[in-house]
């Protein structure tokens, strides 16, 4: 039978063992060793200064950057609001084209519900002058719900009563699905 590649990590002081044991024998805390992989060789001997052929320190120059030499990432010019300024300052200055985002939190937290009113400001900030406001020029949104139903995401924008939010019925479609497959297909 194969060796295992794991240790078992105390998450109250770091310690490591070899296999699981009710309590840490280096800070005596009950049930904190977690399974963890086990670091290869070479993270081992790039942690303790050397290089994976034993070089030794010499190579840890060619690892360090100066903060003089590094120019600073301008990434804001490709990013575009999420009409929320709270949601765009957390995300650095908003949304970046093809992204992926995870939003996650507790069960009722308001998910959904921010997600939802992300989206109904972004179609609204998007319309045309007072001449045309009937017409949006932004994309139509594909809204992916694994868990909950078209019928509960429509209540969840209506009863966001965000200005505008009427005029948007045809840019915002649904798909029910939680296969990735099936989302990447369309």
């Amino acid at each position: 039978m194969a060796k295992s590649n794991s240790v078992f990590v105390c998450q109250s002081c770091g310690a490591s063992f070899p296999r699981w044991q009710g309590q840490c024998s280096s800070c005596n805390e009950w049930n904190s060793l977690v399974e963890e992989m086990a670091p290869t060789a070479s993270a081992k001997s790039r942690r303790h200064g050397q290089s994976s052929n034993g070089s030794g320190i010499a190579n840890l120059s060619d690892l360090v950057i100066s903060l003089a030499n590094i120019e600073p990432a301008k990434t804001a010019k490709n990013r575009f609001s999420t009409s929320l300024l709270e949601l765009d300052r957390v995300l650095g200055g908003g949304l970046v084209p093809g992204a992926v985002l995870l939003l996650g939190g507790e069960p009722g937290i308001g998910k959904s519900t921010l997600l939802t009113q992300m989206m109904l400001g972004m179609l609204v900030a998007t319309q045309v002058s007072e001449t045309d406001s009937k017409k949006l020029t932004a994309a139509p949104i594909l809204y992916v719900c694994g868990e909950e139903s078209p019928s509960q995401i429509a209540m969840r924008i209506h009863r966001t009563k965000i200005t505008g939010s009427e005029l948007i019925g045809s840019q915002v479609q649904f798909v029910t699905t939680t296969d990735v497959d099936e989302i990447a297909a369309i």
